[in-house]
């Protein structure tokens, strides 16, 4: 989504969908954004209609957003990135700050190991989830129009076995971000705990925890204009 094309331009933001999603997951909170912000909604690659057949993995989506930033904003924007994207969205601060000037992330999973990761595949197998969850399968199928829905599930995998044998390298690096981090979480939330959150918070030198009560993972379940009054109360958005 690119507002405003024939107005003056005001601030951007990016927004970041999550794993096995895409842009359409951004776009209610989008439309609330776009009376303000320049809004850009962008797909990960292999994700949506994208027909990128890939071996994702955390380096390659940084340097997607890397490239994405660099030809569609002008100078460092804010960004909104849910669960893998604000991962993606921080770990890209960390390694051109000049892009990034500030991050709000909600339902973003911090912590990762070897078994977090194989745990987290375990949920994406494209039998199971064929036999047992039909409806799923055919939202995925309609979703994933590009490299189709099994692909993009068997990246995912690839991605998180990535996260899982090298989250403490990249912990390491994302501490070394300077600019201003909201991270957000559900308290509901099964997959991200309050203590990843707030050891990560405790991490970034400018990083803060904020927790939505009774708020899940699924931001396609939230009420955007609950969401977008938490992330208010804080001051990333101008």
């Amino acid at each position: 989504m690119d507002r405003f094309k024939n107005m003056e331009k005001q601030e951007s933001i990016v927004l970041l969908h999550g794993a096995i999603g895409d842009h359409h997951q951004m776009l209610p909170l989008a439309t609330l954004l776009s009376e303000r912000y320049q809004v850009f909604t962008p797909d990960f690659p292999g994700h949506g209609r994208d027909t990128a057949l890939c071996q994702l993995d955390v380096d390659y989506l940084v340097d997607f957003l890397k490239d994405y930033l660099g030809s569609h904003t002008n100078g460092p924007v804010l960004i909104f990135g849910f669960s893998m994207g604000g991962f993606v969205a921080t770990l890209c601060a960390a390694r051109y700050p000049n892009l990034i000037k500030g991050i709000i992330t909600y339902g973003t999973k911090w912590q990762w190991s070897p078994d977090i990761a194989e745990n987290e595949v375990s949920m994406l197998d494209v039998e199971k989830i064929s036999e047992k969850l039909p409806a799923f399968a055919n939202k995925l199928d309609a979703l994933h129009s590009g490299i189709g829905w099994k692909n993009v599930l068997l990246a995912t995998k690839n991605l998180m076995q990535h996260l899982g044998q090298n989250n403490e390298s990249l912990r390491l690096e994302m501490a070394s971000v300077s600019s201003p981090i909201l991270i957000i979480r559900g308290s509901h939330d099964k997959m991200v705990s309050r203590e990843e959150s707030i050891a990560m918070e405790n991490l970034l030198s400018r990083g803060e925890y904020s927790e939505i009560s009774e708020f899940i993972h699924n931001i396609e379940q939230l009420d955007p204009i609950l969401l977008l009054a938490e992330i208010k109360k804080h001051d990333l958005l101008v």
